[in-house]
């Protein structure tokens, strides 16, 4: 508690290697070390200070698989692995923390993957490890803990609608009560279901890593880096190029096998215009838009003062801010910054309210994929650090240092060829993105991690 508070204050490595060596040397339960790694990731997730990103996932990943590998010695797996040939090969289950809305990115990569099988003809079943009500009885451990969202906070069967869709989900709900108890029902309730191979979907999933040597899991990232997991078969979910491949292998030590599946998850609609004025704003204002569903958490202090350094660079511009932000709000009225914004708060129509933006201003964070998406076929350029969900969109819209924020947003106001040149490239990139045939690639995959599965049983029995 009092490393996390320092960490608050101060916000500097040193103390998240602190935090570390405490996970290591001494004898914490395991159930704790893994919601503390959680709530590590989560602060590196939303806030921008200088670390070696690559060595710091190695050290969290090393930790986090002692800690699966203590709690697999507690809960009783008398299973044995299952080979396909007894397994139900036209069911796939999916593993995640929690469920959402459309809007919440992991949750439509789920609904969308969900769909695609369905449609492939697997029976689908989504298994909520969620963590919601074991951090609020760990609240003392953290400051300022994050606590996990859900569609549930109770141990239930929901049939989910959401998109279009009914989702057959098993909410799996944690407490530090029954730890083992639920744990221990999570693995039987994978077993019972039998599917052909278990699909986690983000970081610490716990049921996914709990059962990866009875059957076959495979973990997709979120991001573009691994998630934290304990599977040793990924899935990557972009289009392989020798730079973003480069990156993303240098994570990796021991992983087994790693498919390639582009995928495109958000839904390609017709775009309705909307205008300026419908939201009190002049036609000449240069708009710039900031969006996320963590914006409290995403906006340091130094990003506020870099909005304020392109605002007097360039008055004439007006920042739209959407997503519940109200400590946001707060922060930026208490430190008089002399910028005018406007909160729109959550939009149900995030796509089509997009299109009053002249610019797309990314914050020093790790996701923003789908908004990003949808600034992109808006033909709205973006302005990115690297090395983030965002900067996937296309390596034109990227710069190296933050500092560069107030000249590049001044180019795209004042350099009219620059502005167009960029405005065509979002026509192309959102036009690749678009024409990607999610559905067969995901057939593909399931006929490869069929073969893959075979191939290791033989190679091993």
């Amino acid at each position: 508690m009092i490393l996390s508070y320092l960490l608050k204050i101060i916000s500097t490595y040193e103390i998240i290697e602190a935090l570390y060596d405490e996970l290591i040397n001494e004898k914490t339960n395991p159930e704790y070390s893994i919601n503390i790694l959680y709530q590590i990731g989560a602060y590196e997730f939303c806030n921008d200070f200088l670390y070696d990103k690559i060595k710091d996932y190695k050290t969290r990943n090393k930790i986090y698989h002692n800690k699966i590998n203590e709690i697999k010695q507690k809960v009783l797996l008398q299973n044995k692995y299952i080979k396909y040939n007894n397994r139900n090969k036209k069911r796939v289950v999916i593993v995640c923390r929690q469920l959402l809305g459309e809007l919440h990115a992991p949750t439509l990569i789920i609904i969308n993957i969900y769909k695609w099988l369905q449609e492939l003809g697997y029976q689908v079943y989504v298994v909520i490890n969620y963590m919601g009500q074991m951090q609020k009885e760990l609240a003392n451990q953290w400051c300022d803990i994050l606590l996990d969202n859900n569609i549930s906070d109770k141990n239930e069967n929901i049939n989910y609608e959401v998109s279009d869709e009914v989702i057959k989900v098993y909410n799996m709900v944690f407490n530090t009560n029954d730890f083992y108890g639920i744990a221990e029902k999570s693995v039987e309730l994978i077993m019972k279901l039998n599917p052909a191979f278990v699909l986690s979907v983000g970081g610490y999933n716990l049921i996914s890593d709990l059962v990866n040597d009875i059957t076959t899991v495979c973990n997709m990232s979120c991001t573009g880096h691994p998630a934290v997991s304990d599977n040793n078969i990924l899935i990557k979910c972009f289009d392989s190029d020798i730079k973003r491949d480069s990156l993303y292998n240098a994570y990796l030590d021991n992983v087994k096998k790693i498919f390639t599946i582009p995928m495109s998850f958000e839904k390609k609609e017709d775009i309705i215009c909307k205008h300026k004025e419908e939201y009190g704003i002049s036609k000449d204002k240069f708009t710039i838009l900031l969006i996320g569903n963590r914006l409290d958490n995403e906006r340091s202090d130094k990003f506020l003062k870099i909005m304020q350094l392109i605002y007097e660079k360039n008055p004439n511009i007006i920042y739209v801010i959407i997503g519940q932000c109200e400590n946001l709000k707060k922060r930026i009225k208490e430190n008089n910054y002399g910028y005018s914004c406007i909160y729109l708060g959550y939009v149900s129509d995030l796509q089509n309210t997009m299109s009053i933006g002249d610019l797309y201003l990314n914050p020093p964070r790790v996701g923003g994929g789908t908004s990003a998406t949808y600034s992109i076929r808006n033909n709205i350029p973006i302005l990115t650090l690297p090395n983030c969900d965002v900067a996937s969109r296309g390596e034109k819209f990227v710069c190296k240092n933050i500092d560069e924020f107030p000249h590049i947003v001044s180019r795209y106001i004042n350099d009219s060829d620059f502005m167009n040149s960029q405005i065509e490239y979002c026509k192309k990139v959102a036009y690749k993105r678009d024409s990607i045939n999610s559905i067969e690639n995901v057939r593909k995959f399931c006929n490869d991690i069929k073969n893959y599965i075979k191939e290791q049983e033989n190679d091993y029995f």
